[in-house]
């Protein structure tokens, strides 16, 4: 052993781990995140069924929560209403009027797209 270690000064004995006597690894410095891009991460991004959503309302006066589930050909009413409310939320649709749903006989909402301030979105698939 001892003349291995003097034949081959570069490689440690067989029986020693290598790596038993190399140093820590330094800690990863965590990444610098430009403000833009932080801004535009928190910024609004609809899932597909918004904009499903989006694209029914385009070029309507109004439309209910289930005239839209028509206009999007999904199966059932509960399948608009989260991207309805949540487009609302951030000011993307308004709730214009309610009318009576001749389905169902109850007061229903009719919502709009706004057509105040443009925001940017960005259609992200969830």
């Amino acid at each position: 052993m001892i003349g291995d270690l003097f034949n081959n000064p570069k490689q440690p004995p067989k029986d020693r781990d290598p790596l038993a006597c190399a140093p820590p690894p330094k800690p990863k410095e965590p990444k610098r995140i430009h403000p833009n891009s932080v801004k535009s991460y928190r910024g609004v991004n609809i899932s597909k069924r918004d904009g499903q959503v989006i694209a029914a309302l385009t070029g309507s006066d109004g439309m209910t929560d289930r005239e839209i589930m028509h206009a999007t050909g999904l199966p059932e009413k509960n399948s608009v209403s989260p991207s309805i409310t949540r487009l609302k939320q951030v000011g993307i649709i308004v709730e214009i009027d309610t009318t009576k749903c001749p389905t169902t006989g109850k007061t229903v909402r009719i919502v709009k797209l706004n057509n105040g301030d443009k925001q940017q979105c960005q259609i992200k698939e969830k």
